[in-house]
Formats: C-alpha cells, sequence, structure tokens
C-alpha cells in the first residue's frame, strides 16, 4: 500500500503528539485503517508492540517492554505480587508472567503476550496503595511496596513463603520502613495476625540497636516493657528480645539475624 507523502506526515503527526504510540482502536477513530499501520510497519516506520498496539521504530527501546505492554493494553489494571516487588527492587525472584489486579466485575483484559496472571480485588482491597509510574511515556498503575508485601503475604502459599520473607528483607534495607503503613494494608487485606510477628521481630531487632524512634505512629500494639530504656538496661538485652516475640520461627529468625549485625561493646568476661 502506497502513502502520500503529506498523508503520511499527518499520521506521524498524530501519532507522535500521543507519544509516539497508538492502538488500532485509536488509529480507526481517526481515520486511519488498519492496512495503512501494516504498511507502516512492514516499510520500519512503526514497530508493534503488541497485539493492536503500535510505536514509532524511532523511540528509544522500551526499558521494561512487558509492563509498558500490559499498562497499554490495560490501563484500568494494577501492576501486583511479585511483578509489583520487582519493579520496587525488592526481591531477587525474575517474573515468569505479568501479575495484574483487576476490579471485580471488569471484563479480564485478552493480552497475548506478555503472558499475564490476573487477581480480582474489591474495596479498599482493590484502592488502596495505588501508585502512578511513567515507564517509557506510558502511565503505569503499580502497588505501593507495602501494599504489594501485604498482598504477597496474603498469597503466601502460592507464592513460597521464602520470596515473601526475602522481599520483607530487601525492603527493609532498601526502603524507607513504612511500619505504619504496612500494618494498615496488613489490616486491609485482613492478614494482620500473619504479618505481626514479622514485623514485631524487625521492630525488637532495632529498639535492640538503640534506636529510641517510634516505628509506629502510636506503639499501640507493643507490649509493655518493649521500651529501649527498659532492654537496653540489661545484659540479656538479645534473649530478652527472643523470648518477648511470638512464637514464630521465621520471625525469630529474622530478629536473629538483625540482631547478631549490629556492632557490641565489649562483654568483659575475656
Amino acid at each position: 500500500m502506497r502513502l502520500r507523502h503529506d498523508r503520511l506526515k499527518t499520521i506521524l503527526k498524530n501519532i507522535k503528539d500521543r507519544g509516539g504510540r497508538i492502538r488500532m482502536a485509536e488509529a480507526l477513530k481517526m481515520g486511519i485503517n488498519r492496512y495503512t499501520l501494516y504498511s507502516m510497519r512492514d516499510k520500519g516506520i512503526l514497530e508493534q508492540v503488541s497485539r493492536g498496539v503500535y510505536r514509532l521504530a524511532e523511540l528509544p527501546p522500551v526499558s521494561e517492554p512487558d509492563l509498558v505492554t500490559v499498562a497499554l493494553r490495560a490501563p484500568k489494571a494494577i501492576v501486583c505480587l511479585v511483578s509489583a516487588l520487582a519493579f520496587h527492587k525488592i526481591t531477587t525472584a525474575v517474573p515468569h508472567e505479568v501479575s495484574i489486579v483487576i476490579e471485580k466485575g471488569v471484563e479480564t483484559p485478552r493480552i497475548n503476550y506478555p503472558p499475564i496472571s490476573v487477581q480480582r480485588f474489591s474495596g479498599a482491597d482493590f484502592k488502596a496503595g495505588i501508585e502512578k509510574h511513567e515507564i517509557d511515556g506510558v502511565s503505569l498503575r503499580v502497588y505501593s511496596p507495602e501494599k504489594s508485601l501485604a498482598d504477597c503475604f496474603k498469597f503466601r502459599n502460592k507464592l513460597g513463603m521464602d520470596v515473601v520473607l526475602e522481599s520483607l528483607n530487601l525492603y527493609k534495607a532498601r526502603k524507607p520502613f513504612k511500619a505504619d503503613d504496612l500494618l494498615k494494608y496488613a489490616r486491609i487485606c485482613r492478614i494482620e495476625k500473619v504479618m505481626k510477628p514479622y514485623l514485631e521481630a524487625i521492630v525488637l531487632a532495632k529498639v535492640s540497636a538503640g534506636i529510641s524512634r517510634p516505628l509506629f505512629g502510636n506503639d499501640s500494639w507493643i507490649k509493655p516493657g518493649w521500651t529501649t530504656g527498659l532492654l537496653t538496661k540489661r545484659s540479656t538485652i538479645d534473649i530478652d528480645l527472643l523470648g518477648r516475640t511470638d512464637n514464630n520461627v521465621d520471625a525469630m529468625i529474622i530478629m536473629a539475624k538483625d540482631v547478631c549485625l549490629h556492632d557490641v561493646e565489649p562483654d568483659s568476661l575475656s
């Protein structure tokens, strides 16, 4: 199919005005038929991102092609679970599919590639913790690190507890530790009783390191006696901390590792 120069120039301008990308449905509304797009693709003017989605070939390479494709094909979806953890760089797991959430009652997106895994949330579980980021000029909706961790605890049996705990440790190491937000999303996801021992372990390890700043807004769930002033006066602080956590082996391991990584003063016993 041969395009007149002026017609091609107009089409290119329209595509550039849309950030260099265009969907088949948008093109049809603009009076550009599908065979015109096919011809521009075959000539190397456009490249096909996914079924029905095209971008100018002159644009820089896409840094996150899978996420960009999902954002273009399913703009109302929210990236979640391991895909969200990977986006926030708090997991070493490599997602083999893009995990997304759509609201209950919404039609499931039809995306041939990349492979997707679809969850359905409703109410606050769906609306809470949504962040908007821009990737390669495309708006992407993804859950915050704190909401993503709460979701992963909720789906721990599917994901594996090793993945969840690794992400919690990486979050603690790489992100500001927003304990209030973690608890808030744990309540929204109805997973507070499961998450609390792990958060307690991290808080107590920080207390043992001499951090006096409250990690939680009101400290309402910290039991009496868990104050920095009391604990730092005892020579058996590490044992006290282990004894004050819930009887959860994974949580105790997290806290014990954290305690052992801190420098200590000589105990004068040698």
